[in-house]
């Protein structure tokens, strides 16, 4: 039996996996697209996964907007003194 999708096809789906739960959800769901959803996965942690995921919902924003606003938030997560 041949599954006849690429690799990559196959690869970019299975690091969907490497999203939260409640993304995985969303995008279950559609309440998020493909495009963006690996554009969430520059995220590293869950939390600010979902923040960037209802984002991309609430403001139907495209990849490139999203990724824009990822980039902001990691920007202003590195300026931001710790204590």
């Amino acid at each position: 039996m041949s599954v006849r999708k690429s690799i990559g096809y196959v690869r970019d789906r299975l690091d969907l996996l490497k999203l939260s739960e409640q993304v995985q959800g969303m995008l279950e769901r559609n309440e998020i697209t493909f495009a963006q959803a690996k554009v969430i996965l520059e995220i590293p942690n869950g939390p600010d996964q979902l923040t960037a995921a209802k984002l991309a919902q609430r403001l139907h924003l495209n990849t490139n907007q999203l990724k824009g606003r990822i980039q902001n938030m990691t920007k202003k997560d590195k300026e931001e003194p710790k204590s």
